[in-house]
C-alpha cells in the first residue's frame, strides 16, 4: 500500500517488533522497512530502570532490524526519558570514562555504553582500537573526540539516532541543536524532526513573532548533517504540502549540509488520506535544494 502511494520505504515500531515471539522475519516480507521508531518500550524509564533494560531492548531489536534490512533506529520516548532534575538521577550514569556533565550527556553515555556491551564479542578489539587512538602523541581535544565519533559510527549497524523532541512531550533533548552536539560527544548521531523543532520555535515565541524561521535558526538547530529526518507540518502534525511556509528553510539547511539520507513522514494524518503526500514532499524538497 505504501509503495502504491509513492513511498520508497516504511518506518515501523521497534517496540512492536521486539515483542514478537517467536521472531518471524517473514512477517515483514515484501516491505521495504528501512527505519524503526518507538524504540523505548512504554512504561520504561531510562533513569529509574537499570541500564541493563536499555541494553536488553537493544539485544532484542538490533538483530531483528538487521534481518529485515533496517538502516536506522530512532530513539524518541518522551515519557521514557523525562527526568526529575530535583533528584539528579543522571549522575548514576557518570562513571570515570567520558564523565557526564548533564542529564543529556548521561543519555548519550547510556547509549554509548549499551553499544559497547552489545558488541561484547568484539569489545576487546574495539577497546584496543580506541586505546590506540587515545594514546596518540598529544592529540588535541577535538581530534580525540572526532576519533571517538569515527570509531563508534564505524561499528554501529544499524545506526541508532535519538531525536530531539519538544517540551510538551519531555524535558530532555528539546533543543535539537544542543542535543545533537551532546550526542556527538559520544559518537552518537541524531535524528532531525522538523515538527519538534518547529514546535519549540513556536513555544519560544517564533523569534519575536516571525512568520517563518530564519536561516540562523536552522543553522543552530541542524549544526551538522543528521543521520535521519522526520517531517510534518506544525499545524496538526499533518503531511506537508509543496507550498508549506515553515519547512523550506529546513530543507535548504539539509541541502547545504549535503544530507542524502531518508526522509520519513511522521504525521497524524490517517494513512488512508496520504495519497499524493509523497509527491508533495518530493516537490517541497526539490524546490528547496541547491
Amino acid at each position: 500500500m505504501a509503495e502504491g502511494m509513492g513511498f520508497d520505504y516504511v518506518e515501523l515500531s521497534a517496540s512492536e517488533m521486539a515483542t514478537m515471539e517467536p521472531w518471524d522475519p517473514t512477517a515483514y516480507a515484501g516491505l521495504r522497512v528501512r527505519a524503526l521508531n518507538l524504540f523505548l518500550p512504554s512504561g520504561m524509564s531510562v533513569w529509574t530502570d537499570p541500564p541493563s533494560g536499555f541494553l536488553a531492548q537493544m539485544m532484542r531489536v538490533f538483530p531483528r532490524a538487521g534481518d529485515i534490512g533496517v538502516d536506522v533506529v530512532v530513539v524518541g520516548g518522551g515519557g521514557q526519558r523525562w527526568h526529575d532534575f530535583s533528584k539528579e538521577s543522571w549522575r548514576q550514569l557518570s562513571p570515570e570514562f567520558l564523565p557526564c556533565t548533564s542529564a543529556e550527556s548521561a543519555f548519550g553515555k547510556l547509549i554509548f555504553g549499551a553499544f559497547l556491551r552489545f558488541y561484547h564479542s568484539e569489545y576487546d578489539q574495539f577497546l584496543k582500537d580506541f586505546l590506540d587512538i587515545s594514546l596518540q602523541e598529544t592529540p588535541s581535544r577535538e581530534d580525540f573526540h572526532q576519533k571517538i565519533r569515527e570509531a563508534v559510527r564505524s561499528w554501529m549497524s544499524p545506526v541508532m539516532a535519538p531525536e530531539g523532541l519538544n517540551r510538551s512531550e519531555t524535558n530532555l533533548g528539546t533543543d535539537t541543536g544542543s542535543f545533537a552536539h551532546t550526542l556527538a560527544y559520544y559518537g552518537i548521531p541524531y535524528t532531525a524532526d522538523a515538527f519538534h523543532i518547529l514546535k519549540e520555535w513556536d513555544f519560544d515565541g517564533r523569534e519575536g513573532g516571525l512568520e517563518e524561521p530564519t536561516p540562523r535558526f536552522w543553522e543552530e538547530q541542524l549544526p551538522f548533517a543528521p543521520a535521519h529526518v522526520h517531517v510534518a507540518n506544525l499545524v496538526g502534525r499533518a503531511a506537508p504540502f509543496s507550498y508549506d511556509q515553515l519547512l523550506p528553510g529546513f530543507f535548504r539547511r539539509l541541502s547545504k549540509l549535503g544530507y542524502q539520507g531518508r526522509v520519513s513522514l511522521e504525521v497524524s494524518t490517517p494513512f488512508s488520506e496520504l495519497d499524493g503526500a509523497a509527491d508533495r514532499l518530493r516537490a517541497l524538497i526539490e524546490s528547496n535544494s541547491y
